[in-house]
């Protein structure tokens, strides 16, 4: 092949492989192999007074349309019966895979140094490392440094809150027990959607790239090499 006719050969493969490139991530997203970053959860939007209150470990139960990965959890705190406490606060996320309501997997958990905890009203965040969680989880906070109560608050009503949810819970006596009544309590999260076994994209891209890459060669057949 002469010089110039590799200079044309290799940028028309550039471009083609550019074009290829676009259209899987297109259609891998649009079947759910994989997905952009999306909030799956949140009643963070207006937070009410109120919620649930304990000096253990306490949460709520979380229903998603489909599993996900969890990338950030967002909650809203404020201290219980003392004016305000600082401590860690660590932040755990469970499994729940029977038909019974109650965490039966430890999947994660992540602590929140020195959080200042107060009678205000405190939205606190945390990353956590694309932790996979089927569609019904629990999360749960712990200030493991104070011996105070703590108040997750409950979420206001708004018209940009969504979600499902279940009853919140704590672990106390080495059990889980349910608390409060069924209402949401202002918590975020947000992640990837999955879809298992998802093969209807995977054939088209592997038709596509097929296609693409005969026609650029096709192009070139006739070259002089």
């Amino acid at each position: 092949m002469n010089p110039s006719s590799s200079l044309l050969f290799k940028k028309h493969l550039r471009s083609s492989i550019a074009k290829v490139t676009a259209v899987m991530c297109a259609l891998l997203i649009s079947d759910g192999i994989i997905s952009a970053q999306e909030v799956l959860h949140d009643y963070t939007q207006t937070v009410a007074g109120g919620g649930i209150a304990a000096s253990n470990e306490l949460g709520q139960i979380i229903i998603l349309d489909q599993p996900a990965e969890i990338t950030q959890v967002t909650f809203a705190a404020e201290s219980g019966p003392v004016f305000g406490i600082t401590s860690d606060i660590e932040v755990k996320l469970y499994a729940i895979h029977t038909g019974s309501p109650i965490p039966d997997e430890f999947l994660w958990s992540g602590v929140i140094e020195d959080a200042q905890l107060t009678r205000t009203i405190t939205l606190f965040s945390i990353g956590v490392p694309d932790i996979s969680v089927p569609r019904v989880f629990a999360f749960t906070i712990d200030a493991i440094d104070s011996d105070f109560s703590v108040l997750l608050n409950g979420g206001g009503i708004d018209a940009n809150h969504f979600g499902n949810f279940d009853r919140g819970i704590y672990f106390f006596n080495n059990q889980w027990s349910f608390i409060g009544g069924l209402y949401p309590l202002a918590a975020k999260f947000e992640g990837f959607s999955t879809v298992p076994e998802p093969h209807s994209s995977l054939l088209m891209v592997s038709a596509f790239i097929l296609v693409t890459t005969r026609e650029s060669l096709s192009k070139w057949v006739g070259c002089t090499f």
